[in-house]
């Protein structure tokens, strides 16, 4: 019940599926979108509220929302996905040497 299996069968339209459901789960709320990788713990997301231009007084509210709500539309798929949210105050910018850097939230 996770991409795994899709993975080594080189099944790629099973990966982009999970990454746009999880994209516009986020946009939805008008989150960020961090980061989406896949690696040994499987596809790891890290998405954000709270930053400028994407701030609200609902933002721990919106990110529970979306939680749930990537779990409820990758049931759909037949992916099972486990969420977790954090709130507090962090980092957010670039990271790295001026020819070699990404932004980062980090807290």
């Amino acid at each position: 019940r996770n991409l795994d299996d899709a993975l080594l069968k080189g099944d790629l339209d099973k990966v982009q599926t999970c990454f746009l459901t999880i994209k516009l789960c986020v946009e939805d709320k008008r989150g960020m979108l961090r980061q989406f990788i896949v690696d040994d713990k499987g596809v790891v997301a890290i998405a954000f509220f709270g930053v400028r231009g994407h701030s609200f007084e609902d933002n721990e509210y919106r990110a529970a929302h979306v939680a749930l709500a990537i779990v409820s539309a990758l049931k759909r798929y037949d992916l099972q996905a486990k969420c977790g949210v954090t709130v507090g105050v962090g980092f957010c910018g670039l990271v790295g040497a001026p020819n070699r850097c990404e932004y980062a939230v980090m807290g």
